[in-house]
């Protein structure tokens, strides 16, 4: 399924960003991640499939589902191994994907507004943003800390309007998973999906994203920074 620019909206102050697999190819280090929580503690084998539908959510959910368990300490414990191994494997694991960080200055350049809504932790979040060469871009983060409902519910999107003053009707919500998708739509934002990351171009549709793109380019036009 190819991409679809819908109408661009030219009043568009805010850009939420989600992070993996939007601004960032994290995949392959989150797999490796998962892999290696599994080989340590004899998990027996990790499905990478299941692990990537999944990438976007809270690690206790993740883990939750893809192990059927439900003792709160068992995943806690899964989670702090989880951490010491993608900490040890992320320095040259990850990266933004191509024609992010000149994007990024574009909006700057317009005068948007940009802020991150993840499902990671911040103490993970800001030494790749850091390394990335990025954080000056964002004026806020919010992370799996700052909400008592994760994604797809709209908590993370109302706490960036809340705090930058700017409604959803001004703002675009984009990511690259359904999850990122419905939270925009339930707060109220435009959304637009991109079809680098996570989810494919077919799943993000079931959620009638206003715009569904495949490139960086596409993206500039949506967010109005390119002609």
């Amino acid at each position: 399924m190819p991409g679809r620019i819908g109408r661009v909206d030219a009043t568009t102050e805010l850009v939420i960003w989600d992070f993996d697999g939007t601004l960032a190819d994290t995949r392959g280090v989150i797999l490796a991640t998962f892999a290696g929580v599994y080989d340590e503690l004899g998990l027996g084998v990790c499905d990478p499939g299941a692990v990537a539908s999944r990438i976007g959510l809270p690690l206790t959910q993740v883990f939750a589902e893809l192990l059927d368990e439900d003792d709160p300490s068992v995943i806690a414990d899964l989670v702090e191994v989880y951490r010491r191994i993608f900490a040890e494997l992320v320095p040259g694991g990850a990266r933004t994907f191509p024609g992010v960080v000149e994007l990024l200055d574009r909006c700057d350049a317009r005068g948007i507004t940009s802020a991150i809504t993840t499902s990671r932790g911040r103490a993970s979040l800001e030494p790749m943003l850091d390394a990335f060469g990025i954080a000056d871009h964002f004026a806020f983060l919010i992370t799996e800390e700052d909400v008592d409902h994760p994604k797809p519910h709209p908590e993370m999107v109302d706490l960036v309007t809340h705090e930058t003053g700017i409604g959803p009707g001004r703002a675009l919500l984009i990511g690259d998973t359904t999850f990122d998708l419905a939270m925009g739509r339930s707060a109220g934002t435009r959304t637009c999906g991109v079809t680098w990351g996570n989810h494919s171009a077919t799943r993000l549709a079931t959620e009638s994203p206003d715009h569904l793109v495949d490139s960086i380019d596409q993206l500039g036009v949506v967010i109005g920074v390119e002609q």
